[in-house]
């Protein structure tokens, strides 16, 4: 306290139950409001310091502002020395980095609440349209943060061996005959899919399927034919995997659409 930097992170709580947006800071919160689609919040560090503030409780900002000056989105937010921010779907979480020390303001515009959930819904179908959020699917290795833009799961490739999964399933295996990917990247050559049974949990060898991918950044529809593998075939589907890139190079992925059929 006498030095003017506190231990804790400073919270403002915006809105009333069951709507409530969470703004976390590193340093000191000198105002907050939320009115109508936009979140603006006065933030304050010490001198030589700088951090992050996170907004919780929201949907994807369709602009940041920092001191009157939209803020560039950087997936890779943590690599960096520079202000920005990036979003998470699946937490409903806005990450701004704030790069230099002093006042600042801060406003997060076009956002509405969104229930934020950590731990992905059960389902008993193969139904991802990525409408509003990565709907359970989580960047397992060599990704970076998942993102939903315009109804598009983004998925940032940042090593040589990515892939990100869907587990909490109970699928029919019978019910599936096959599983289509709607797709696009700039580059690529293959892409694995991987499945995990109630009788054999997890990702193994035995349990997958490598197609080849177009590395044109146009979309493309891939069809799996699982139903035909006798290790899908009679068994209840618990996890999905796709590997959408093999091997990785720095690029994003767009994902449209996964689905069974």
């Amino acid at each position: 306290m006498l030095t003017g930097r506190q231990e804790e992170p400073d919270t403002a709580i915006l809105g009333n139950q069951p709507q409530r947006i969470h703004l976390d800071f590193s340093a000191d919160i000198k105002a907050a409001m939320w009115e109508g689609d936009t979140v603006t919040a006065t933030l304050s560090y010490p001198s030589g310091e700088s951090g992050y503030t996170v907004l919780v409780g929201v949907t994807r900002p369709t602009q940041v502002l920092l001191d009157g000056s939209p803020l560039e989105e950087a997936p890779k937010l943590e690599d960096g020395s520079v202000s920005g921010w990036r979003y998470n779907s699946g937490a409903a979480m806005c990450v701004i980095r704030l790069a230099a020390d002093g006042e600042h303001r801060v406003e997060a515009k076009g956002v509405q609440y969104q229930n934020p959930s950590l731990m992905p819904a059960p389902a008993n179908r193969i139904a991802f349209g990525f409408d509003r959020s990565a709907e359970g699917w989580t960047p397992d290795h060599h990704l970076g943060t998942l993102s939903v833009k315009d109804g598009v799961l983004q998925v940032p490739v940042i090593g040589v061996d990515p892939y990100l999964s869907r587990n909490f399933l109970t699928v029919r295996g019978d019910s599936v005959r096959e599983v289509v990917i709607r797709m696009r990247t700039p580059q690529g050559t293959e892409a694995q899919f991987y499945w995990g049974t109630a009788a054999a949990p997890g990702f193994a060898e035995e349990r997958v399927f490598g197609f080849p991918v177009i590395g044109d950044g146009e979309w493309h529809e891939y069809r799996i034919p699982v139903g035909t593998r006798d290790a899908w075939k009679g068994q209840t589907i618990t996890g999905i995997r796709l590997d959408p890139l093999q091997p990785g190079v720095e690029t994003t992925v767009e994902i449209d659409s996964i689905r069974g059929e």
